[in-house]
């Protein structure tokens, strides 16, 4: 299993949902105690490590290329497995269902946003395809 990235706080970083699902989405996982946090949309372009202030990484203004792959995305930051799990319980409790999940580890904290994305939707699609 690969290392998680600590913060100081369970969070929940939010991209490509709207703002009426943030706020569902937000109720929903402090029940669980994670917050949420919603970067700005101009640094999309940007490391997940500078998307969610990790250590190490500056925050700077990349936009996302016109070609990212948007789909609703949450990654999250600072979870241990029981954390994480009664977050995805609230959400599923809640009905909120969101396309992409990921947990920040040492390994993808350096990837793009759009990076990160095609990886996902590649996994999707390989998993679409093997049912």
């Amino acid at each position: 299993m690969k290392a998680r990235v600590r913060l100081p706080q369970s969070c929940a970083a939010l991209f490509f949902i709207d703002s009426e699902k943030s706020t569902l989405i937000e109720k929903s996982l402090a029940s669980a105690g994670i917050s949420v946090m919603i970067p700005p949309r101009e640094n999309y372009g940007g490391r997940i490590g500078s998307l969610l202030k990790l250590p190490g990484f500056s925050e700077t203004a990349v936009p996302a290329p016109e070609d990212i792959i948007a789909g609703e995305l949450i990654i999250f930051s600072n979870v241990d497995r029981k954390t994480l799990d009664r977050g995805l319980d609230a959400l599923r409790r809640d009905n909120i269902s969101v396309r992409f999940k990921a947990v920040i580890t040492e390994y993808n904290k350096d990837f793009t946003l759009p990076e990160l994305m095609s990886h996902m939707a590649d996994e999707e699609k390989n998993l679409k395809n093997n049912q």
